[in-house]
Parts: C-alpha cells; structure tokens; sequence
C-alpha cells in the first residue's frame, strides 16, 4: 500500500496484474461472466502444405496457438505449445516441405522473433537474432529461401535478410537490403524483384521494386499524385504487370493494374464506392477474388483477368479474411456480431461452401444474442456540398429493456482503423446480462469512408473528432428509449484518448470512463513511444518538435486539463506496450488521484498494447463490469 496526497492507495498482486483501488470481484458476477468469458475462436491462418489441411490460430489454454484442420468438421490438432501467443503463420508454398514460418515475442513487447516449424520432426528453428524486432517475414515462390526484416542496432532502420532454407539450422542469415525508416514492408518476392511497400502516412504511401541481381531500388508510379497503397501487391510471372490497391484517382481505394514498361495504369473497379481491402490471385492467373469493404461488411467478388468482368460471389456476411489455393478453393475467415470467428471453404469450381470450423460459445445460444443496427447521426460541420456531416455509427439494444436504457460508448482507437460489427462477447453480455445500451461510432479520421473523412482529424483539426462525441451525445439525448443520464465512455489506444478527451469536454454528461492504454499527453507520446513508430505517428498527430504545434498539443492533452475531469475512471495498461508506454498510464492515474478523483488501476505484467492472456482478459472483463455496474448502473 502507498499513498498520495489526497488518496490512499491499495494495491494487490493477481497473477500477473498490479491491481489498484479495484474492489474484490464478487463470485457472483464471475460465474455470471463464466459463458461469455468461454467463448473461443478460429483465425484463418493458412492452408497447409499439401493444401487439403488448414492452419489455424486458437486458444485451448491461456493464450492463442497454432493448430491443424486435416478436413471440414475436423478435430483441431494444437502444432505449437508457447507460453507465447503465435502473431502470424505462412505456410511454405513448396509441397515437398511441410512447414511454416511464424513470429512471436515476449510479453506483448512486440520484439518478434522469426521461427521455422518443420511438422515432420516437429522442430522448431529461431531464424532471427533474438535480439532486436523482427518482421515482415516472407516465402519467394519456391519455397527455398526465406526473407525477413529486423530493425537493427539503430531501432530506427529497415534491414532486409535472406536465407537459404534448407541451411536455417546451420547458416546465419545474409544481409540483403538496408533502408532508412523502419516504415518499410517487403509485399511481393518474385525470383530476382521484390515489391517494397513505403508507409509515410494512413494519407499517404508508396511501392518500389527492388533488384536483387542488380541492388537497383525504383519508385513504382513515381508521377502519380499523393496517394495511399494498401499494403498488398503482386507481380505477375511475367515481372512486367503488377496488382495493387491505391486511391489515386479515387475517394476510395480501387483495384489497379500497372504495366512497367509503359507505366501505364489501369483501374479495374470503376464503380466501387467503397474500399478494395485485399485481394488473392489463382495460381494459373487466369482470376483474382478480392474484397469490398461495404460500411463494415466485406463483400467478395472475382476479377477475370482476361475480360477484367468483375462478378460478385454470394457468401455469408462477415468475411475478413481469404486465401486460395491451386484447387481454387478460397479458404474464408469468417465473424458475425453474433457468431464466434470461424473458417469456411468456397469451392469456387462447382460454388459449394462448407463450414470447417464450429468454435465455441460457452453454452450460450447464439440466437439470444444482438446483433447491431447501423445508423448516421449528425454533427456540427458540414460537408462539401452543404449537407450535414453525418457519423456513421453501429448500435446494440437489449432485447429485454425498451426504455431508460443506459448506454456505452465504445470508440475504436487508431485512429486511421475502423469499428466493424464482428462478435465481441464481453459487449454482448453488457447488451444481454446488463441491459446497456452500447453505441461504437466512427468518428472522423475512421477509415472505410473514404480519404477526405480520413484526413478530417489530422493535426489541428484533432479535437474535432472529440466534437463528434458531443454530437453523439446529443443524438443520444434525442433517443426516447436512452437515458441520456447515464452514459459511460471508452475505448482504447487512441480510443483511450478519446475517452479521456470526451471526459474532459463532457464531464457533466457522462458517469464515467474506462481508458486503456490511452494517449494522455500527445508530446509525452511522441517522445516516448517506441523509435520505430515516432515519425509516423507524428504525421497523424503533428510534429512537437514544432513550437506552435507543440503548444497545440500541450493544450489539448487530457493529463493537462485533469481538473476538467472529475468523474471516476477506470485505466487498463500492458506494462510492455512499446506504443503508448505505461508512463502515459502512470502520469494520468497520479494527476487524477492528486486532486481527489477516484481511480481503478490495473497494469498487466506480460502485456503490451493488447490483452493476449485469457487470465487477464477473464480479471480486466470482470472489473469493468463491476466498475459499470457501480458508476453507470448505479
């Protein structure tokens, strides 16, 4: 126990969570939670070697693990057993090797190491130093060499690697490609050409080729206007055509293709009014499928790359995820708001679908829960033509409470990312077991609406998107079946900043708060988040090495206003989060607790900037709905 000037603290160790001033969980509300808290999924990861398998990323104990799928309906067999969770799979793309790539870190401190499983012996083989970050780890076509990237001595720069396959166990890896920034990503890797990927900004990007017989580095559509790449590209095997997704000439991003002799550049979704947001190409080169983003839902369609007729593929909504193989099956990651993630298969030769995985739901049936409503509200600016900004939001309402219903705010973070209706059980127990009412807007700087909405927040316009919050709250006051009295926010990253901001601006409209690890100062961030990341999020935010920004952003830092706040608050934060550090948790908890508020603390020992762990997710899930109950319930 230790104490502040105005507030005793106490303090609990609970597993690996540094616990403050939080209540004991009565053992009622954690059986209440049990259901919902044992729920599991399955992560399209990749299909298998021989491609009639499929690799997955599922949790059976504390945390997510690769695991087989030999066929639909399979038993799912666990291939890795860390006290780590896997981030991401690649499956070798030659058949006479049956194996992986994978990458992993520790304690969510996002240093990932590279690893080579071989399923045969079940060996496991570091490629990477162990030391500094790596990722960006890539196959080439065969399947013999292996790339991958580290960010070095320097933190700061991109170094490219390379090594031979079949001599992992015995030969270091060969230097290949150094590149100032660590904003660099390898997308394509055709025999001698690599596609390189260059993020300056969510606004704006840019692709390169690189030479490896020649060292020769080249921009790609070096004339184009400012523009954004989705980092997704691919060189056909003739090495003179290549596929990307840009919004150069579009709102939107568009599927193009680009001819290198000519520099000719063809867009191939005219018609779209949504974003392209991936695509997959058959092996023979004959189709493409790709992917459109439709107000939070993924649509799929298949691109003939002969006639460049697109036709759209009827599937369940809620796709986020598709590879394919040479038996032109299209493997789908598949979630609803109502249903678990699972994997599904399209056989896109006779249009047959079938469901490969039925993860659980803890026992509960499904049909009870609520799925979202999509709806716009209005704000205080207008848009180019005159019209009423409206923000494009996602609403849930309990099935058994009509009226005086309570209501959460829940605000993505990012900001460039977007809230999608996919199934977040914790938010549906709110909805069914709390009878709250839980609104996720997509406030301004939100992508999937296109790149003027994008940049709506950018610099110093950053506090209007907080005055969305304030038109939230007032459409919320204009709903007959909400209580505008009670009202809670929360979000976390940059979510947590809004949180925080909401809280400053709208006190007297709201009970209460639940940040995690929330940006509380903007120049403290900025100086204190990892090297790697400094410059990028500075062109979001603005550069405090300025001294007029800096004093923009001083004056808009919640930890600098904290006597605009006086409702109670809860702060989550990963101890090892290299993007908002645990100082920026630290400092907002102390500034609030020296003038007298009351604050809930939880800092998670083996964490970063999310929750991996089903224990501490189990604990933090229980506290905020104790916190929930007690400051919005009442």
């Amino acid at each position: 126990m230790h104490t502040t000037r105005s507030e005793t603290v106490q303090e609990q160790l609970i597993g690996n969570l540094v616990v403050e001033n939080v209540p004991s969980i009565p053992p009622a509300l954690v059986e209440q939670l049990r259901q919902y808290q044992n729920t599991r999924s399955a992560i399209l990861a990749d299909w298998d070697s021989d491609e009639k398998g499929i690799y997955i990323i599922t949790r059976f104990a504390n945390n997510n693990q690769v695991h087989h799928i030999r066929a639909a309906t399979a038993a799912r067999q666990q291939i890795t057993f860390f006290d780590e969770p896997i981030a991401s799979l690649q499956t070798c793309p030659n058949p006479n090797f049956d194996g992986f790539l994978f990458a992993k870190d520790t304690g969510g401190n996002e240093v990932y190491q590279i690893y080579l499983h071989h399923r045969p012996s079940n060996t496991t083989t570091l490629l990477s130093d162990g030391v500094s970050r790596h990722n960006n780890a890539k196959w080439n076509e065969t399947g013999t060499k292996i790339l991958f990237k580290s960010n070095g001595n320097t933190q700061i720069d991109s170094h490219f690697y390379c090594i031979d396959r079949n001599e992992a166990q015995h030969q270091k890896a060969q230097f290949l490609l150094h590149l100032a920034t660590d904003s660099w990503t390898v997308l394509d890797w055709y025999e001698n050409i690599l596609l390189l990927y260059q993020y300056h900004s969510a606004s704006e990007s840019r692709l390169y080729q690189y030479d490896t017989n020649t060292q020769h580095l080249q921009q790609l559509n070096a004339n184009a206007e400012v523009c954004s790449y989705v980092a997704k590209a691919k060189i056909a095997p003739d090495k003179k055509t290549i596929y990307w997704i840009s919004n150069q000439h579009t709102e939107h991003h568009a599927l193009y293709q680009y001819h290198l002799e000519t520099q000719q550049l063809q867009l191939l979704t005219p018609d779209l009014a949504w974003d392209v947001v991936t695509f997959v190409v058959a092996h023979d080169w004959q189709y493409l499928i790709y992917t459109v983003n439709q107000n939070g839902y993924d649509h799929l369609y298949k691109l003939s790359l002969k006639t460049f007729r697109s036709v759209s593929i009827a599937v369940p909504e809620g796709i986020f995820n598709v590879r394919l193989n040479k038996q032109h099956q299209l493997a789908l990651g598949w979630s609803s708001a109502t249903e678990t993630s699972d994997v599904w298969v399209l056989n896109l030769r006779n249009k047959q679908l079938k469901r490969w995985t039925h993860s659980e739901t803890g026992g509960l049936k499904t049909e009870n829960f609520v799925r979202p409503t999509a709806i716009h509200y209005p704000t205080f600016d207008h848009e180019s033509d005159g019209a009423v900004r409206q923000i494009p939001a996602y609403i849930y309402l309990p099935h058994h409470k009509k009226t005086d219903i309570p209501v959460v705010i829940y605000i993505h973070g990012g900001p460039e990312s977007q809230i999608r209706p996919n199934f977040m059980p914790w938010f549906q127990f709110l909805v069914n077991e709390l009878g709250i009412a839980l609104v996720m807007p997509n406030v301004r700087g939100s992508t999937g609406y296109g790149k003027t909405y994008l940049a709506l927040d950018n610099g110093y316009l950053r506090e209007d998107s907080v005055r969305d919050i304030g038109a939230l709250l007032d459409w919320i006051a204009t709903q007959k079946h909400l209580n505008p009295q009670r009202v809670a926010v929360m979000g976390g990253s940059y979510g947590g900043y809004m949180t925080l901001a909401a809280l400053m601006h709208y006190n007297d409209r709201l009970c209460c708060g639940l940040d995690s690890v929330g940006i509380t100062n903007f120049v403290t961030f900025l100086t204190n988040t990892a090297a790697y990341r400094r410059d990028v999020r500075r062109a979001e935010y603005g550069d405090e090495r300025d001294p007029q920004m800096y004093q923009f952003l001083q004056n808009i830092s919640p930890l600098n206003n904290t006597h605009r706040i006086t409702k109670p608050l809860l702060v989550y934060q990963g101890q090892n989060d290299p993007r908002v550090p645990l100082s920026e948790a630290n400092q907002m908890v102390a500034a609030l607790r020296q003038q007298g508020n009351e604050v809930w603390y939880i800092v998670a020992r083996n964490e970063g900037h999310r929750i991996m762990s089903k224990q501490n997710q189990n604990y933090v899930d229980a506290a905020r709905t104790l916190f929930l109950k007690r400051f919005l319930l009442g």
